[in-house]
């Protein structure tokens, strides 16, 4: 399946059916880009629509904070997780925690490095003190040899200790591109599996789900290895519009797939993530296609899909009440933005300032 980036500035004329729910959304997948190119240049080389379109779409509507949380607001949507965009910046996470720290009240870096660095596991170290980060995405491709270097490579693994020892939650990101992208994804789960019993202290978060394969009842494509998932508590499933459209192009029911894979993980496990920057819909039909797919889950499960499990995943202290969103537009005035030097903005347990180096962008892949 070819994912298809979107023109970010899709908006919305009317608010989606969010704002009749009796609790407000969390987001945990929406990605941060801007075309001030020069304080935050773009690492385009592996676009995969091509470097020339991704400039076109990041210059055409730049998926700023403040137009995506104009479109939260719209849409009855609290807070969420910053994911790292690396289809843009590859693993120079400069601009998502510049987001991040001018909207802590609303907004929570997820970041990409380079594992094949050896000087990534201390950098995490230093984004997750320094930063307040929440997360670690990593890319899960099948290279020529058949590996998968940036899910188990040895070094990769160094990273992996790391976030164990932080319980910080690593993000899975299966690749669908190439001659067998499910087979692809469904090799990436054995491995997850297997991580997922080494780190047990770590939260891990299949982007997409996964990537199962789009099929109909009454599996939903949760067999094999996606079934052996289910008896390790420590893996979470995150569904976007990206699920939700595959299965609508074959026919199949969002809210069959949804009711079964409750049934299958319980809803603690599973979360909704818009994909926003990435998804080439108007955000109201995005999280309208979310509520749809709630339709055969109970008003408890349906809350904890939209909202609860990604709070309890990626939220922040400082996240949730129209207060702490006030605050965050006054932070917001008060924090300009910094590249490449020392923070002077308040942080939650922000270590002491001469412990803190300035900042380096990790090394792109």
């Amino acid at each position: 399946m070819k994912t298809i980036i979107a023109i970010a500035g899709l908006g919305a004329a009317l608010p989606s059916m969010a704002q009749t729910l009796p609790f407000r959304v969390f987001d945990s997948h929406a990605h941060f880009y801007t075309d001030d190119f020069l304080e935050y240049p773009l690492h385009p080389e592996h676009a995969y629509m091509g470097a020339k379109r991704l400039i076109e779409i990041v210059a055409d509507r730049p998926n700023t904070p403040e137009y995506v949380l104009k479109l939260w607001d719209e849409n009855g949507v609290e807070a969420g997780a910053g994911v790292q965009y690396g289809t843009a910046y590859q693993a120079d996470n400069s601009y998502v925690l510049s987001v991040a720290h001018h909207y802590p009240q609303r907004i929570a870096p997820v970041v990409m490095l380079d594992t094949n660095s050896t000087a990534a596991p201390k950098t995490l170290r230093k984004l997750v003190k320094r930063d307040s980060v929440v997360g670690i995405r990593l890319a899960a491709a099948r290279d020529k040899n058949g590996a998968y270097p940036g899910l188990d490579s040895p070094r990769t693994l160094k990273v992996w200790a790391v976030a164990n020892s932080l319980h910080l939650p690593v993000i899975v990101f299966p690749s669908v591109r190439g001659p067998d992208p499910y087979g692809a994804a469904s090799e990436a789960m054995q491995k997850v599996l297997e991580l997922a019993r080494r780190y047990p202290d770590t939260k891990i978060v299949l982007d997409h789900f996964g990537w199962p394969g789009p099929s109909g009842a009454p599996d939903y494509g949760i067999e094999g290895v996606y079934r052996r998932l289910a008896a390790q508590k420590n893996i979470f499933f995150k569904v976007t519009t990206v699920n939700f459209n595959a299965l609508g192009a074959h026919g199949i029911s969002t809210s069959g797939f949804l009711r079964h894979a409750v049934d299958t993980y319980g809803a603690h496990r599973i979360m909704w993530g818009s994909d926003l920057g990435n998804t080439p819909l108007p955000y109201a039909e995005i999280v309208d296609k979310a509520i749809a797919a709630t339709a055969l889950l109970n008003e408890p499960e349906r809350e904890q899909v939209l909202r609860n499990t990604g709070y309890e995943i990626f939220g922040r202290p400082e996240m949730g009440t129209a207060e702490d969103q006030a605050l965050s537009s006054r932070f917001s005035e008060s924090c300009p933005p910094l590249r490449n030097k020392p923070r002077t903005c308040p942080l939650r347990n922000p270590p002491p300032a001469a412990a803190v180096p300035s900042p380096a962008a990790a090394a792109p892949a």
